[in-house]
């Protein structure tokens, strides 16, 4: 017998990545960082996982509209295959301390710089390893963005919270610090954005073949002659899309080593984050991080 992940998960999930995604790490993300490995690429060379009726390896990407099945022993293979921290405990307090709004069904936490939603090679921390099985992630935000993050608590709200943000009903605001003074001083980015490989390493440029990319800007405070604060409002969500905007507009965010200059740290944050959750508007706003700016 076959368990299928349903085809509005797949979709919900590649839409979130705006991208194909290993199917390791898709598994990961539909049953909670409670997989290992190991029984992932057990279960592939055991035939047991398949994509659209085929057999498939840990790296195979899951597209948009693929069909997912897995064997029937795979809840088994979940609780069997995964490995809890050393420090545990430890962890969930590092958690707790993040959060900034907590509900029945979702928390928000703050993300601090430096830590990586998603675990990875050379990578000991991240915020999928702090959740453990008690958090479920619903999008991402880069290692050297800091700022709010939702957390589902459970399988079905995930599901949920993740078709609200494919269907763009989650709005994120962005604040960054950037080099220079964008003229005009508020206004829309409409640049198109591909993912081009240079020496090896993946990278987004502006491209009349890329997909299409729309952010919103306003600048709130010129900080001195060579930087300024500006707000952004993603409208679309590519990859690294705030990021290679600003570039674009001859202002790199600052810090960002990847599209402007090196630095001591890249300068975005995710201060607020607003949506509808059943009947009711969620709005919050990262208010120390404000206060910080205003000072």
């Amino acid at each position: 017998m076959l368990y299928h992940v349903t085809m509005c998960m797949v979709q919900n999930i590649c839409s979130v990545y705006q991208e194909p995604i290993r199917l390791d790490r898709f598994l990961r993300l539909v049953f909670g960082q409670h997989l290992s490995q190991s029984v992932i690429e057990k279960q592939c060379r055991t035939k047991k996982i398949k994509i659209n009726h085929k057999p498939v390896k840990p790296k195979t990407r899951v597209y948009f509209k693929d069909e997912l099945s897995l064997h029937d022993t795979i809840q088994d293979k979940i609780d069997s295959g995964f490995v809890r921290p050393q420090h545990d405990t430890q962890l969930k307090n590092d958690l707790k301390d993040m959060i900034v709004y907590d509900a029945i069904d979702f928390c928000i936490i703050y993300k601090p710089y430096g830590l990586p939603s998603q675990g990875g090679p050379n990578i000991q921390t991240s915020v999928a390893q702090l959740a453990g099985r008690d958090y479920w992630i619903v999008h991402r935000l880069d290692r050297h963005t800091e700022g709010l993050m939702l957390l589902a608590k459970n399988r079905h709200t995930a599901a949920q919270l993740m078709e609200l943000f494919r269907t763009r009903q989650v709005q994120k605001h962005y604040c960054a610090i950037v080099r220079g003074y964008p003229r005009p001083t508020s206004g829309l980015v409409e640049a198109p954005l591909e993912n081009i490989c240079e020496e090896g390493k993946d990278r987004m440029v502006v491209s009349q073949y890329g997909q299409s990319a729309v952010t919103r800007y306003r600048v709130v405070r010129k900080l001195n002659n060579q930087h300024s604060i500006v707000l952004l409002k993603p409208m679309t969500g590519r990859k690294h899309q705030l990021r290679v905007h600003m570039q674009y507009l001859g202002t790199p965010i600052l810090g960002d080593m990847k599209y402007g200059k090196r630095g001591k740290r890249m300068h975005l944050y995710a201060y607020k984050i607003e949506f509808v959750w059943q009947g009711k508007k969620i709005s919050i706003c990262a208010a120390d991080f404000l206060l910080r700016v205003k000072n």
